[in-house]
């Protein structure tokens, strides 16, 4: 057998298709470009149709993820009203109040104040499973009941300077301050801290404020609901600062 070894480059191949398309009719000819210009506005349509489709998966997927995120919104809004009603509710108790009243007036009154451990621990914690710890503060910002007893005391946990403690002292009753998320070594948990002041039914004057610290993993079940989220979305919970809380990869708080 004979073997030939042919090598091409770029200008022999179109020296090559140049002779075989000059040896085409010019019937042939027409019908070929005929062809080739047939084939423009189709390769067009289909690029611009590709690209339709996937802008418009796209914009349907967008929509599906904002509305999974306005869901997940108003069930965390609606959850952190229900928490705030529940701060109100405990800072109008009238044993609350009539004991912080005492213990501003007479400064010093161990029976009254374990009394008042007592209730917020027993009777008032129990109501919500959600709640990590009740303290309540006077009007200068001292822990004066607490269902840590540990924190109680002039030099145990003063809150006059924290931002929180400031921003809740013009608020009236039925108002609630919403801290950001914080570590609260006494419950081992990260938590979320309502304030709401207690106010004197005498001269509606603020005596002192209850804190309630909610487990901020009661988030949980709605961060980590992955319905319409696919395999790969992701929802993050975050403070006003913009610092993450939660997300749903993980479901720990951060």
């Amino acid at each position: 057998s004979h073997f030939r070894l042919t090598s091409y480059n770029k200008g022999t191949s179109f020296i090559y298709m140049k002779e075989k398309f000059s040896g085409f009719s010019i019937k042939a000819k027409l019908i070929l470009f005929s062809l080739c210009i047939s084939l423009i506005p189709i390769a067009s349509i289909t690029t611009i149709y590709y690209r339709n489709v996937i802008n418009e998966l796209k914009r349907n997927k967008f929509n599906e993820l904002r509305a999974v995120g306005e869901s997940k919104k108003l069930h965390v809004l609606t959850f952190m009203q229900a928490k705030r009603d529940r701060a109100v509710d405990l800072s109008s108790d009238g044993f609350i109040r009539d004991a912080v009243k005492k213990i501003n007036e007479y400064e010093s009154l161990p029976d009254v104040a374990n009394a008042l451990n007592r209730y917020l621990s027993e009777t008032k914690k129990p109501l919500d499973q959600d709640i990590a710890s009740i303290e309540i503060a006077n009007k200068n910002g001292i822990i004066i009941a607490s269902t840590n007893g540990i924190l109680m005391g002039r030099d145990a946990w003063d809150v006059s300077n924290y931002e929180a403690f400031k921003q809740s002292i013009d608020k009236g009753y039925g108002k609630t301050f919403v801290d950001r998320p914080s570590y609260c070594a006494s419950a081992n948990a990260n938590v979320l801290p309502i304030y709401s002041p207690i106010i004197s039914l005498a001269d509606k004057e603020t005596i002192g404020f209850i804190i309630i610290c909610f487990d901020i993993s009661v988030f949980r079940n709605i961060i980590t609901d992955r319905i319409g989220l696919g395999e790969t979305g992701e929802v993050y919970l975050v403070d006003n600062h913009k610092v993450k809380c939660l997300l749903t990869s993980l479901s720990k708080t951060q």
